[in-house]
């Protein structure tokens, strides 16, 4: 949101302050947008905390025999010099780190490395260490680390080393955890252990742990610096997220006279090239659970003032049950330059319409296109009963508003989970191109991400009457960048076309042919809404038919062959079956073509739906266009003939030739059942699906013992 290097990626940044400015060191890499892959250690320095300038690379890992890259580090002040640690990625496993030493953080010269203690670690991780004085202001007592590693046995974390300068170190034995109800984990990547009012506060990071499919930040405390560690169990889930992999490691920084914590965050799915986002204040709380708040230092993102009219609003003003109501404000627009949103709210509920009712909401949303924005929806009622959700809300003339949330944060959680009934609070909504965070009470809500799009800011009640006061807005002092276009600013124009046959008639929500990008994807879909009816799928129903009752209910038998088509032409989508008419509506089409790192699905909606309902039959051709075919180019298309018109993917699933014909999508990647036999893509059990990539899907990583920060 902040800070990127202009040219290159980074990953995992670790900042400290000293003499007038902030330090970040991160891992680099100089030649690429894949932080991961990196090679070097680059510096950038920041004399408020907000504003970052690129120093450059102040390490390089390739210069090294050993084809050795630079994973995350750690800097330290042990003494009267800095000490750094990093983790090394070399061919043989990920089992080494790396110190070096500096008078100036610019100049680092190489001292040390060490290796786990094959008594207590496996070698699977040896890697960034959190360097902690053992007493504050006598570096003589000398120095606690809690590095990343894998304990041989057991579930005690984490790792630990001690050493009297910083530079000679010694493995001891994993400190204690007491997991308690708490499920156990081997293996966290740390962001530290720092004392705070008696207490130690470790944290750690991993993903696909306690329900979440992102990654996301974990609390453990002790009483002293080798535990025994417990989980936080009310606070449990420090940030992150439910959903997908937004944000990744955060860290603990130790600022000038204070604690902080960094964190940083990928603009959207897949993304290898981060940005730093703003510094959190620890909170600790009179129970003692730490939570992230807002810093003072990040006043001074604010920028030029911006005219806000209304300043207060209210919504469903009249107390009507039932709906959402939204309220854009036309001013809040700035995606490039950024923009901070303050105020107030006040919101109560309404009495309960029953179970199939929208919970009561108050809240926010950016807009992606007409219709369609991202929503931050605030639970209202008692803390344990409530939770705060981020999804997309889809609205319009004549359609019912749809909400899906992709992001849930609730009991066990560190983040704001929803606002009392009646309570005034104070909120700040912070915008910079596709990515935005809130804070109620000046404590963190979420970090979440967006499709491109205009970024108007809005209000947001459901079923509540919800009071916005005291209004005020700011772009951000950052400079301004290139924001991507929205989807559907390019070429929205294609053709999916699809030679199928029915297992039944009876199934529900499978895809014959899906094109996808991110979460955004358009697909030839059957029976997801009305049984037996072909549709266009979309993500969250966007481009999808609203009434589908006057179109014909399939009742071909499972030997029969039939040819589905979708044209995307303008701004109407129209559905041929056999050449013939079936439905067409006017829609707002995208632009799923153009990027390279689409995808195309057989069998499921799209990848991520799990193990949702997938296409029951046999595919013999599909196909993909780059442009909107008329009905007659559709009638003079045949199976496995590829026509006067070329084109952009192509599958026939003849032996030999089981990939796209077209180059375009080279890896398969089966699963489910799906098997190519026969001359047919055949899809006959529950779960059975077909990816189709441009680049092999990597295996799943032992679970045990995840890739770092992925």
């Amino acid at each position: 949101m902040i800070f990127r290097p202009e040219q290159g990626a980074m990953w995992d940044p670790s900042i400290l302050w000293h003499d007038g400015k902030y330090y970040a060191f991160m891992m680099y890499n100089k030649d690429g947008r894949d932080g991961l892959a990196a090679g070097h250690c680059l510096l950038a320095t920041s004399t408020d905390g907000v504003h970052w300038k690129d120093q450059g690379p102040v390490i390089d890992e390739r210069a090294r025999p050993d084809g050795a890259t630079f994973f995350k580090c750690y800097v330290a002040k042990c003494g009267d010099k800095f000490i750094m640690d990093h983790g090394v990625a070399r061919p043989q496993g990920q089992d080494l780190m790396r110190f070096y030493q500096s008078k100036d953080l610019r100049h680092w010269e190489y001292v040390t490395s060490t290796e786990p203690d094959d008594r207590w670690y496996r070698r699977d991780r040896w890697d960034h260490m959190y360097v902690l004085p053992k007493e504050e202001g006598r570096p003589e007592a000398g120095y606690w680390g809690y590095p990343v590693a894998v304990p041989k046995q057991g579930v005690d974390l984490p790792a630990m080393m001690q050493s009297a300068d910083g530079i000679k170190w010694e493995v001891l034995p994993p400190a204690r955890t007491k997991w308690g109800n708490t499920p156990s984990r081997n293996h966290f990547e740390y962001g530290g252990c720092e004392r705070i009012g008696g207490k130690y506060y470790l944290i750690g990071g991993t993903g696909g742990y306690m329900g979440a499919q992102g990654y996301a930040m974990f609390t453990l405390i002790g009483d002293g610096p080798c535990g025994p560690f417990c989980p936080d169990a009310v606070a449990y889930r420090l940030c992150g997220n439910s959903g997908r992999a937004v944000t990744w490691l955060a860290a603990w920084v130790r600022g000038k006279d204070e604690l902080l914590i960094s964190n940083y965050a990928s603009m959207r799915d897949g993304d290898r090239a981060p940005w730093l986002l703003p510094l959190r204040k620890p909170v600790v709380d009179e129970a003692g659970h730490l939570r992230l708040g807002w810093w003072k230092g990040n006043e001074a993102l604010k920028g030029r003032r911006v005219a806000l009219k209304p300043k207060n609003v209210d919504l469903n003003g009249e107390a009507k049950p039932g709906g959402y109501h939204v309220l854009y404000l036309h001013e809040t627009s700035s995606p490039g330059k950024g923009l901070i949103l303050e105020g107030k709210l006040k919101a109560r509920a309404l009495a309960s319409l029953g179970s199939a009712a929208a919970k009561p909401t108050a809240g926010f949303v950016i807009e992606e296109q007409a219709g369609q924005a991202m929503a931050v929806q605030l639970g209202i009622g008692r803390p344990e009963a409530r939770e705060t959700h981020v999804g997309r809300l889809i609205t319009g003339p004549g359609r019912q508003p749809l909400f899906s949330s992709e992001d849930v944060t609730g009991q066990g959680c560190a983040t704001v989970t929803g606002i009392e009934d009646g309570k005034e609070h104070t909120f700040r909504l912070l915008c910079r191109m596709e990515m935005f965070e809130l804070y109620v009470d000046d404590l963190l809500v979420q970090t979440y991400i967006r499709q491109p799009g205009s970024g108007r800011v809005g209000l947001l009640a459901c079923n509540a009457q919800v009071g916005f006061s005291d209004l005020r807005a700011w772009t951000m002092s950052l400079p301004a960048v290139a924001v991507a276009a929205p989807r559907g600013a390019g070429k929205t124009d294609k053709t999916l076309v699809s030679w199928v046959t029915l297992a039944n008639t009876t199934q529900q929500g499978g895809s014959a042919l899906t094109i996808q990008l991110g979460v955004a994807f358009d697909a030839i879909v059957f029976g997801e809404k009305l049984p037996g009816k072909w549709m266009a799928g979309s993500d969250y129903l966007t481009r999808t038919q609203d009434r589908q009752d006057a179109n014909p209910a399939e009742q071909v038998d499972a030997r029969t062959l039939i040819q589905v088509a979708i044209v995307y032409a303008g701004g109407r989508i129209s559905i041929y079956r056999d050449g013939a008419p079936y439905a067409s509506y006017p829609a707002n089409n995208v632009d799923l073509l153009t990027p390279k790192d689409n995808l195309a699905v057989f069998g499921l909606r799209h990848q991520g739906a799990g193990s949702g309902q997938t296409f029951q039959g046999t595919i013999e051709d599909a196909r993909i266009y780059s442009r909107a075919l008329t009905a007659d180019q559709i009638k003079q298309l045949r199976p496995n003939e590829r026509g006067r018109i070329k084109p952009y993917a192509w599958w026939t699933f003849e032996t030999g030739k089981e990939t796209d014909r077209m180059g375009r999508f080279p890896c398969n990647s089966l699963g489910g059942g799906a098997r190519i036999e026969g001359g047919r893509l055949r899809l006959e059990s529950k779960g059975a699906t077909l990816l189709a990539t441009a680049q092999p899907i990597p295996a799943p990583a032992n679970t045990a013992v995840p890739p770092p920060n992925r």
